[in-house]
């Protein structure tokens, strides 16, 4: 609790108790905690990538305000993802649909503020996406507790900028948490997984198919083909067919990933900021330089 305060119930009550709220062990072991550091226009498109690698994702994306979610719900429906938008400006009976969707597999991505989702509860989330990092740590290991339950792993995945790092720092310091770092996936990375999700799918089609359990028209079909054309390439323009678009790469864009950055270095927002002075009204000016008369404005006073 913030010391204004602590000096305010001090002054105004004269027997009170100050209850804490233990937050060790609050987070779930069953739940790897990850983070990626990017600049705040890379986000999205990180976003983008968690979700296409995970082809069983079912999770909440955590935005800071409603207009956010607005944003990057639109964005993911825009872009073919099965999502909903879930905040303060819904009525109760749109709020209960979404969620009900949810519950029911017939969405896989809810995009959510931290009051909307206050609450709710949703079984077998795999993935939790802090998009915007919480203003206190306690908000985050409710984010991050509501996957890994139920004796099934999650995944939490928290996106930080260079100026945010001494907020997630101070975050990571109070849940006690073990948060590891890693590197956005790449569209390779992406496309590697897609070719054996893909392949393993084709496999067991193919086996179906040995089992008897296919339409002799299609046999028939599949025959004739063999007679004048290659057997790769029959293959070949099926699945270019059929499956290109799971393999395009025109479709992701360039990602900043600051994975090798110093996390001690001053962001360079920070260090253009040394050189002002900060007024009441939070508007900065720059200092005077060094070794030069500052103008006489006494007569002014």
């Amino acid at each position: 609790m913030p010391d204004p305060i602590l000096k305010l119930a001090a002054n105004f009550m004269t027997d009170f108790e100050l209850i804490r709220v233990q937050t060790q062990d609050m987070t779930s072991t069953l739940t790897k905690q990850i983070f990626y550091e990017l600049y705040e226009d890379d986000k999205f498109e990180a976003l983008r990538r968690i979700i296409d690698i995970a082809p069983d994702f079912y999770g909440l994306v955590f935005c800071k305000t409603k207009l956010q979610c607005d944003e990057i719900g639109s964005r993911l429906i825009s872009s073919g993802y099965n999502a909903e938008v879930l905040h303060g400006d819904l009525s109760q009976t749109q709020r209960e649909l979404i969620v009900h969707k949810m519950r029911e597999h017939r969405i896989s991505i809810l995009v959510a503020t931290d009051v909307a989702a206050r609450g709710i509860d949703i079984p077998e989330l795999t993935h939790v996406i802090n998009y915007s990092l919480p203003d206190e740590p306690e908000s985050y290991i409710h984010r991050v507790g509501r996957t890994g339950r139920a004796g099934k792993e999650g995944l939490a995945v928290t996106f930080v900028t260079p100026r945010e790092f001494r907020k997630f720092s101070f975050i990571k310091k109070i849940a006690k948490s073990e948060i590891e770092k890693r590197r956005v996936p790449t569209v390779n990375d992406i496309i590697e997984k897609k070719k054996r999700i893909l392949l393993d799918d084709l496999l067991a089609m193919v086996e179906e198919a040995e089992k008897g359990n296919c339409p002799q028209s299609m046999f028939s079909l599949a025959k004739l083909l063999g007679e004048t054309h290659h057997t790769t390439n029959i293959i070949a323009a099926l699945l270019n067919d059929k499956y290109n678009r799971l393999v395009d790469l025109s479709g992701y864009k360039e990602i900043r990933d600051l994975y090798d950055r110093d996390s001690s270095e001053r962001p360079r927002a920070e260090r253009r900021l040394r050189g002002t002075i900060k007024l009441r009204n939070d508007k900065k000016i720059p200092r005077p330089p060094k070794g030069k008369k500052k103008a006489n404005v006494s007569r002014f006073k």
